[in-house]
């Protein structure tokens, strides 16, 4: 019986190997980097759209509040009918604030027990805080309409970002 001894040679060189580790390591950086850049846009787009949001109920409590006046037979901008800043939502109703708008923790947004956004006016304790800070700004005021804007801005990797949602409300009555 014959005993056959094969001698191959043939493998990766050092050089070669060292390529192809490089080679993946470099798809493998582009692949991250892509992932984590859809992630930062994810977190971003998501604050944007509770701040949309915010931004239209802003608003939308405003035009609760005309319409109240309307029922209760009252001036239909009897809460707001002076230019200014103003904080409001469905716990604390209106409130009016001289400050400048978004500068202190009057402005500042926290979730209630319910899980809904809710102002913080007295600018205490608030038991979940959020990054997001609302202002209602009332302007060019008459006796017929009144321009209503409100301002949403929250702070995210160290940048500022705002949503401005603006209307003219009348009185149709």
């Amino acid at each position: 019986m014959r005993k056959y001894v094969i001698m191959n040679k043939k493998g990766f060189t050092i050089l070669e190997m060292t390529a192809v580790i490089f080679i993946v390591a470099f798809a493998l950086v582009g692949i991250l980097s892509f992932v984590a850049q859809n992630i930062k846009a994810q977190y971003i787009n998501k604050n944007e759209l509770i701040a949309s949001m915010l931004a239209q109920e802003g608003i939308e409590l405003i035009r609760n509040i005309r319409d109240t006046n309307w029922i209760n037979n009252q001036t239909w901008n009897q809460s707001f009918g002076v230019p200014g800043y103003y904080i409001v939502d469905y716990v604390h109703g209106i409130t009016s604030e001289a400050g400048p708008p978004l500068s202190s923790s009057l402005y500042d947004l926290c979730l209630n027990a319910n899980g809904f956004y809710i102002d913080n006016p007295s600018g205490g304790f608030c038991s979940t805080p959020t990054n997001f800070k609302r202002v209602i700004t009332i302007s060019n005021t008459t006796t017929a309409s009144t321009s209503v804007s409100c301002d949403v801005r929250w702070t995210q990797g160290g940048n500022n970002f705002d949503y401005v949602v603006s209307t003219d409300l009348y009185d149709w009555k």
